[in-house]
């Protein structure tokens, strides 16, 4: 079973192209090369809002990638300072005991 419209039935679907009624063919031709040209032209635009987005996309991923490397960075920064300040916290309590002569072996 086909679902092909008849070619008559098909130009009375998009009659309308600027014509009240479209009787003849060169009407009709004229109406489809119409549509034609306006789905060209949409193609078109929405073709360079796809490619402006890619091109953001790929922008945003590469300031992503970016990002994540500085927090990866930061994050390995704040745990050697951490594990530095406990370094300094002890050898100062040691120090101090020592000074106190607290300290017994």
């Amino acid at each position: 079973m086909t679902f092909r419209l008849p070619l008559e039935a098909f130009f009375r679907r998009f009659a309308k192209c600027g014509h009240e009624q479209l009787d003849s063919y060169e009407q009709r031709e004229h109406c489809l090369e119409c549509r034609s040209a306006s789905l060209d032209h949409v193609t078109k635009l929405l073709r360079e809002q796809l490619d402006h987005a890619t091109s953001v996309n790929e922008s945003l991923s590469a300031e992503v990638t970016k990002l994540k490397a500085e927090r990866d960075e930061l994050e390995a920064r704040e745990t050697d300072f951490s594990r530095e300040e406990q370094v300094e916290f002890v050898t100062g309590l040691l120090e101090k005991k020592l000074n106190l002569g607290i300290f017994l072996l």
